[in-house]
């Protein structure tokens, strides 16, 4: 067999299905962010990481703004799996709501990539297509806290004197600040324990008057 064959033989057992490639890739991107700015972050290093060639990076993501397009996609991907597993553990929609924040949270410290994306306007050259995704992230998450608050105040749990929109609002906000707060710090707290406090506490304000605890 010539060198040329045993190459292309070589290659044919090693080469991994396109979807598992890009899957590697989109991931070795975020764990490349855990320590690293979009900015700076090249794709000859991305293509380093993952253990295959420039070109072949290319082969999987025509462009770099795909490339971002698929990061963010998987990131969406996540946060999506992540929620559904909240609000399946059942039980009131109170406590789905608590678990859903919690879970939040879980994810950003398990992929730091994620404020590091976000808290970088400007140095991604690719913002223009991230940014869309990023919005329809954040707007499920809006509407699926929303709707857990609005049968939550129907259930007499949460006091119903504040639009469930608006109270959406103010839990995302105590998470992002919470987010922003601990990525300065360069992640010198706990970002899930904190969390819990603060949600507990939020959550405990917003109870509705003499109706005991929450459940």
């Amino acid at each position: 067999m010539s060198i040329h064959l045993q190459y292309e033989s070589a290659m044919s057992r090693t080469r991994k299905p396109a979807e598992i490639r890009r899957a590697e890739i989109t991931s070795a991107v975020l764990e490349l962010l855990n320590t690293q700015s979009p900015g700076g972050l090249s794709t000859a290093a991305i293509a380093a990481h993952v253990g295959v060639s420039h070109s072949a990076l290319f082969r999987h993501f025509a462009t770099k703004d795909a490339l971002w397009a698929g990061v963010m996609d998987e990131i969406e991907a996540r946060a999506r799996a992540s929620w559904d597993a909240a609000e399946a553990q059942g039980g009131p929609p109170a406590a789905q709501l608590r678990a859903l924040l919690r879970a939040q949270a879980g994810l950003i410290a398990r992929t730091p990539a994620i404020p590091n994306l976000i808290f970088s306007p400007g140095h991604l050259a690719a913002e223009t297509v991230t940014r869309p995704i990023h919005t329809r992230i954040m707007a499920e998450f809006h509407t699926r806290i929303s709707s857990l608050i609005a049968r939550a105040m129907r259930d007499g749990a949460l006091c119903d004197d504040v639009a469930p929109g608006d109270a959406t609002l103010l839990l995302m906000g105590l998470l992002q600040g919470l987010v922003l707060r601990w990525t300065l710090s360069k992640r010198g707290f706990d970002l899930e324990a904190e969390a819990a406090r603060l949600i507990e506490l939020q959550l405990r304000l917003m109870r509705a008057p003499d109706r005991g605890e929450m459940p």
